[in-house]
Order: C-alpha cells, then sequence, then structure tokens
C-alpha cells in the first residue's frame, strides 16, 4: 500500500475510536467523561425526563430525571449533550439549585463535565422525598437560565 492508503486507513480507524469514546457509558456507574457516580444508582422512580436546549451550534441538550431518594439524598440525573460547547466551564456544583416549597438547596454532590458529553448524579439533602419540586440549572449556553418541575 501506498503512504496515502496507510493515512486513509488510520483516519478511519482514529474517527471510528473517537465516535466511541464520546458516546461510551460505562456499566460500573462511570460516563464517557471518566467521571464516577457520587451514589449508588438509583431505582428509576415514577418521574418523567424533562429536557431544555438542542445539539445545534451553540446550543446544550440537557436531560434532568428524578430518581427519587438514594443513600438518604434526593437524587436527579443529569445528561448534557453538544456538538459545539465544551462543558468543562458548567459547574453543577454552583449552577445548579433543588426548589422545594420555595426553599432552594444546592447539591452535596455534582458531576464533573469535560469535553461534548456527560452525564452524572445531582444529590441533594432533603430530609424526605418531595412530591413537589423544580431543578434551575444556569450558566449553560444557549439557555441561560434553565428550570424543570415535576409535581
Amino acid at each position: 500500500m501506498d503512504a496515502r492508503k496507510v493515512l486513509l486507513v488510520l483516519s478511519i480507524i482514529l474517527v471510528a475510536w473517537a465516535v466511541a469514546g464520546c458516546a461510551e457509558k460505562k456499566a460500573d456507574g462511570q460516563v464517557g467523561n471518566g467521571e464516577k457516580a457520587p451514589l449508588a444508582q438509583a431505582d428509576a422512580a415514577a418521574y418523567p425526563t424533562k429536557s431544555t436546549g438542542g445539539v445545534d451550534s451553540g446550543n446544550v441538550l440537557v436531560e434532568a430525571t428524578p430518581k427519587g431518594m438514594v443513600d438518604g439524598r434526593f437524587v436527579i440525573e443529569v445528561q448534557m449533550n453538544t456538538h459545539s460547547v465544551d462543558l468543562g466551564q458548567v459547574t453543577l456544583a454552583k449552577d445548579a439549585v433543588l426548589t422545594i416549597n420555595g426553599k432552594g438547596l444546592l447539591p452535596v454532590s455534582a458531576p464533573a463535565f469535560n469535553g461534548h458529553h456527560g452525564g452524572g448524579l445531582l444529590a441533594f439533602d432533603v430530609g424526605e422525598e418531595p412530591t413537589s419540586f423544580g431543578l434551575t440549572i444556569t450558566g449553560i449556553p444557549s439557555v441561560e437560565k434553565r428550570e424543570y418541575r415535576w409535581g
């Protein structure tokens, strides 16, 4: 094979490897960015997934799914997907607020993000599982304030 064919084959292998790495979600609770889920995996509660944004240029698709009480904390799974925004700028530890009965709570644990795809669990000390609550996330392009409500 001449050098151009070798280079083409190597390029195809590299692109396939990169695409597979971005979509990877591991069974041990890790997501493609290598972050470990902060708590034991929650059983799915009767809460629907809510989403905002999209994957168009400059935007981020954010999906939030409450999982209920896990290890004495209220847990919400957050998944982010984008093709143009570096998620390393997202800091859910300070930019995600759970609101119950008008009182805002910051998470006691939150995933760190990098790259263009990621997810993890937000955990909140709430005492007991709420029946009605909201999650507000700020600082994510292009929707500056994302609000989700359940109950």
